[in-house]
């Protein structure tokens, strides 16, 4: 089997050609209280310890649109600096002035009291500063969360109200020494799990309680894959009626940062689910041809929601469908049939830190069923088809963005049909006629992996890797089926030697 240059797809190319882009999922503030099962830390909640600056604050957001896409961060402060939430003493504020500094009233003295006492720190020393996440209605845009940086501290006790000396900042700014992941959610089970943290930091459950950012690759194929068309001497074209893919994958990621060592890890990682390709190819040839013919087409564009967080993280994927074919030779007139189904298996995983360089890429060689290959005449033929899924991936987290391209090949088939008479002897086993058609067929998948950043439009390749070729995954028998005499314009082959079968028509369809 002949091995074709995989399409690397670029996130570039396939945003030029989609013309109806999904709605973007912009994800939302929430807050560790938010989580399913543990409502009741809303009501534990210590005034004094909510108005607490902290050394670092957890941040939640999550999608409003049910898909089960949700992104955590945990940001640390460095010496001379503290953070505190506004969402965990927003219902302690009758008001919020956000202006060139920021003013807040407060609803009980108890409260004003505690955030005197906590927040007097800032004036202490000149290089005391701490960083106030805002979220309040009438602050901005809404549902975000936006940085300030305050270095001073006022209070008016008449009023109960704060006035701060706070400079509006942007996440890239403040965010110097933070995780995050993002992706996935794993709700509680219980209450009493709140201390079991998972992926996210957030409690862990059983399976049926995880949701995760998931690529749909389910899409029907066109029925024309490639036009009839004529090549020199040859006539030819391939159907496919009932072709499809079907599954998701689930996508996650991981980014570290430090003020010390700057960006330490940013990765990504891919998951199938109940991926699979079903093809029920049909070919039809006429004529012949001397060289060989080899042509490559885009199927199918598909674009996909992504998601982001202002001024903190946007993930965008695309998906293509791409394939090809070879015709290595043929002769004869005939029409050439067959159905494979290639399932990429759910314990595989691809995975790249971009940071690191470092690629971990388990399983995704598909196991293989092939329906019966059919020809409607006697017929030298050699064939080569594959179908290509292509998913892109871009990422940008606080000014640091990726791509990546999975491009999984998925199948590659192989047919070879080779007539051939002998006017001495059978040319099939167990039979007594003189005519035989050879048939042989596989199908096998290659997947290549790329990652790379774009710095000033100008792409650099950080990983470039293809993880497995394997064109001949499966072998199906080989299958010879007889047939009576040579045929018309087929002579005997002289000294009772074997002859390919050139060109005849011949009654009635074979297959195996």
């Amino acid at each position: 089997m002949k091995s074709l240059t995989p399409v690397f797809l670029s996130i570039l190319c396939v945003l030029s050609s989609v013309t109806a882009i999904p709605d973007h999922d912009v994800l939302e503030p929430m807050s560790d209280d938010d989580w399913p099962g543990l409502e009741h830390r809303k009501q534990k909640r210590d005034v004094h310890q909510a108005v607490t600056l902290q050394q670092s604050e957890h941040f939640v957001w999550g999608s409003q649109n049910n898909t089960g896409t949700y992104a955590n961060m945990t940001l640390n402060t460095k010496d001379e600096e503290l953070v505190i939430s506004m969402e965990r003493f927003a219902s302690e504020l009758r008001s919020v002035t956000c202006g060139d500094n920021l003013v807040m009233t407060f609803v009980s003295n108890e409260t004003y009291t505690h955030v005197i006492n906590e927040w007097e720190w800032v004036n202490f020393h000149e290089s005391r500063t701490f960083i106030l996440i805002e979220n309040y209605a009438g602050c901005g845009a809404q549902s975000s969360r936006q940085p300030w940086v305050v270095s001073n501290a006022q209070y008016d006790n008449t009023h109960q109200t704060v006035h701060l000396n706070a400079t509006k900042k942007t996440w890239q700014e403040v965010a110097h020494t933070y995780s995050m992941d993002f992706g996935k959610y794993t709700a509680a089970a219980s209450a009493s799990n709140e201390t079991k943290r998972g992926l996210l930091g957030i409690p862990d459950v059983s399976a049926s309680g995880t949701k995760t950012f998931s690529i749909p690759l389910a899409n029907t194929l066109p029925s024309t894959l490639f036009k009839s068309t004529i090549h020199e001497s040859l006539t030819f074209g391939v159907d496919c009626n009932t072709c499809g893919t079907k599954g998701t994958l689930e996508v996650t990621g991981h980014v570290e940062s430090s003020i010390k060592n700057g960006l330490t890890t940013f990765s990504v990682s891919a998951v199938p689910k109940s991926v699979s390709v079903d093809l029920a190819l049909k070919m039809s040839a006429k004529g012949s041809l001397g060289k060989t013919w080899t042509q490559q087409a885009t199927f199918l564009t598909v674009p996909i929601a992504g998601f982001s967080i202002p001024q903190v993280l946007t993930v965008g994927p695309n998906l293509r469908f791409d394939g090809g074919m070879t015709v290595s030779k043929i002769t004869g007139s005939a029409e050439i049939s067959s159905g494979v189904k290639a399932t990429v298996p759910d314990s595989s995983i691809a995975s790249v830190d971009f940071v690191s360089k470092a690629v971990d890429v388990k399983g995704w060689v598909p196991t293989f069923s092939i329906q019966p290959v059919t020809f409607g005449a006697q017929v030298d033929a050699e064939v080569s088809l594959y179908l290509q899924v292509a998913v892109a991936l871009s990422l940008n987290c606080l000014g640091t963005g990726y791509s990546v391209d999975l491009d999984l090949k998925v199948p590659e088939i192989d047919i070879k049909g080779e007539a051939k008479y002998d006017s001495k002897k059978a040319v099939c086993p167990n039979t007594t006629k003189n005519g035989g058609l050879s048939i042989n067929t596989s199908a096998g998948a290659a997947m290549t992996f790329e990652a790379y950043s774009m710095i000033a439009s100008k792409k650099s390749v950080l990983v470039n890797k293809p993880v497995f070729n394997s064109p001949k995954a499966f072998t199906a028998p080989s299958v010879c089926l007889p047939f009576d005499g040579p045929g018309a314009g087929a002579a005997p082959a002289k000294g009772g030697k074997a002859k390919r079968y050139q060109g005849a028509s011949a009654p009635g369809r074979r297959q195996y």
